[in-house]
């Protein structure tokens, strides 16, 4: 026998894999400077995220950081241990194809934001697996890992902001018929939130194949700030890969999409959570969301939400039942009176009108085609205004100056860029000295450029019009009242710009100024419709008529609140994060990828603003 003493001792588990590489990093991270943060690591790890650089790009940066370093004289333990690990991904650029395997596999572990949901939808090259970055877990995840953020994101204003909000909003159309009767406390606990979608040219920008990616993302209507951090992409797809129909691709996303905002709208994880063990656990401590705004622009709700399409001479508004056609309930009435101004739709009138889309999103609580917004920058700036515009720089190049059009316009142009500077415009035109920035092959004369570039123009455009106007013709003068209504218009925007909706006052100015700037186009079309030699100046379409909606709602809730200049932002990163991401990936699989590259990236900027 062994005496006590000869026993051996029990040998040391070493632990698995995991473990053991834990250590290692331990070992081969001294507790000197090399374990401090470093700017530049997050600086080049969100730049990679968020599109703007390679892998390959980030491991130079910081190798030739690192070597600047130490041929300073530093050591090899003042180089932070952030920067050095982004070094040696690729085998220290040796092997530069494994660079993104590399960052994909140091960084998501980093990142507190719940991993995508994944389901298999159909495609046109077949089915496919895909990643979601479901709203209700988002949420969760932000108010319990992130609470400062989820305050800011929100709750900026706290609950009084919250209360105040609802408060007003409670008379919008989308409120009728007792909507949220089921949520005694909801002015307190239920925070507004707005679904956002739209399609971007993501490859083979300015060709005709080029792909279009639609994009999804959503957000707290309370919030303010840039699209990066207050906008949470959910998904994103290649319309060209859409397959249609009641089991297609949209239909498939929108019944996941339901079930994700019903969760929020309870504000409790629902069955079949994952994990599913927090089924019925609350989301954020008794706080929910209720989707009351769906934005995009009219190709989009007809597109993809089945609504009625804005060029229809028919059924072709998503707000209420006007027509292109007839005259009881033509969308041409710009009238405040108009028969379709008492039609505008609400929840229940909505449900009962047999014709209304069927989409998956308007059986989420509290939606209904009264849960559509159009958007201002869309209809107006990109809408109407640009035909106004476009046909008044046509009538005084070809028609009221003494010179050649292309003289005429170069005698505008500046005159243009002195009214800037006088007015204090702030987004400009870069350039407007060619006849085809309004003179198109065919159609009627139709101004080009960004929608902030046409909103500069209001008060530039009414000064022009009062220099070359013939104060004697009753349609120059007609036209001039149209750009003065006009610019009250834009001057009310501006002077509520930071309000959730217009004062009553202010509300019904907009609203008088925007039905008399209607009436006052109408004319002017249709004068010029009458002329055979410029029969389509000033010319008019459906969209004059999405303005007079905002315009008739300004008074629960501000046309700046729910346009899309900030979406239009954040499909801009979104189209970069993607075309990172196709290379080398097909199509269908290049979602995925791009989604984990938002979850990085996002997670990046909460870890720096936390």
């Amino acid at each position: 026998m062994m005496d006590d003493d000869d026993v051996p001792p029990p040998k040391r588990r070493k632990g698995g894999q995991k473990q053991r590489l834990q250590q290692l990093a331990r070992e081969e991270t001294p507790a000197t400077s090399s374990t401090a943060d470093s700017g530049l690591a997050q600086f080049l790890e969100e730049a990679w995220a968020w599109g703007d650089l390679s892998p390959q790009q980030v491991q130079r940066i910081a190798a030739l950081t690192k070597k600047d370093m130490l041929a300073a004289g530093l050591t090899e333990s003042d180089v932070p241990g952030r920067l050095k690990k982004l070094a040696e991904i690729g085998t220290a650029g040796a092997h530069s194809n494994n660079c993104h395997r590399d960052l994909m596999a140091y960084l998501p572990g980093k990142c507190k934001l719940p991993r995508p949901f994944q389901e298999v939808l159909p495609f046109k090259t077949g089915q496919s697996a895909q990643a979601f970055m479901l709203p209700h877990e988002v949420f969760s995840a932000l108010y319990h890992h992130y609470p400062g953020y989820w305050q800011a994101s929100f709750l900026p204003g706290g609950v009084p902001a919250l209360q105040a909000f609802w408060k007003h909003f409670d008379k919008h159309p989308c409120m009728a018929d007792g909507t949220l009767a089921d949520k005694d406390d909801f002015r307190k606990t239920c925070l507004p939130l707005a679904l956002h979608g739209d399609a971007v040219p993501t490859t083979g920008l300015g060709k005709v194949w080029a792909k279009l990616l639609q994009t999804f993302n959503w957000h707290c209507m309370l919030c303010r700030g840039g699209s990066k951090a207050t906008l949470f992409l959910v998904w994103s797809v290649f319309e060209q890969l859409l397959v249609a129909g009641d089991n297609g691709t949209l239909e498939t996303f929108f019944r996941i999409l339901k079930w994700s905002f019903t969760a929020l709208y309870h504000g409790k994880f629902p069955e079949g959570s994952v994990p599913a063990r927090k089924a019925g656990d609350w989301l954020a401590n008794g706080f929910c969301g209720v989707l009351v705004c769906l934005q995009g622009d009219l190709e989009f709700f007809a597109k993809s939400l089945s609504l009625p399409r804005w060029s229809s001479n028919e059924n072709c508004c998503p707000l209420c039942p006007a027509t292109g056609s007839g005259a009881a309930m033509n969308w041409r009435n710009f009238r405040e009176t108009a028969p379709w101004v008492g039609l505008c739709w609400r929840p229940a009138s909505w449900r009962a009108f047999p014709e209304r889309s069927k989409c998956p999103l308007f059986d989420i609580p509290a939606v209904s085609g009264a849960t559509v917004a159009v958007d201002y920058m869309h209809s107006k700036y990109l809408g109407s205004d640009m035909y106004v515009y476009g046909g008044l720089f046509y009538y005084m190049c070809f028609y009221l100056m003494t010179d050649t059009p292309q003289a005429n316009l170069l005698t505008i142009w500046s005159e243009l860029q002195e009214l800037y500077r006088l007015l204090g415009v702030k987004h400009r035109y870069a350039y407007f000295n060619r006849l085809t920035m309004f003179v198109r092959k065919s159609g009627p004369p139709k101004l080009r450029g960004r929608a902030a570039e046409v909103k500069g123009l209001a008060l530039p455009m009414l000064h022009l019009w009062e220099k070359y106007m013939n104060g004697q013709l009753q349609l120059h003068r007609m036209i001039l009242a149209m750009l003065k209504t006009n610019c009250t218009m834009e001057l009310l925007l501006d002077e509520y710009r930071d309000e959730d909706f217009f004062p009553q006052a202010a509300a019904n100015q907009f609203k008088a100024a925007a039905f008399q700037m209607a009436h006052l186009h109408g004319l002017v079309a249709d004068h010029f419709h009458e002329q055979e030699d410029c029969p389509w100046l000033c010319h008019t379409t459906a969209k004059l008529h999405m303005v007079l909606h905002s315009a008739l709602l300004a008074g629960t809730v501000n046309p700046r609140l729910v346009w899309c200049f900030a979406n239009e932002d954040f499909m801009g990163i979104t189209r970069k994060v993607a075309q990172n991401c196709v290379r080398g990936t097909k199509a269908a699989a290049a979602n995925t990828k791009m989604l984990e590259h938002w979850r990085i990236g996002m997670g990046l900027h909460l870890s720096s603003v936390e």
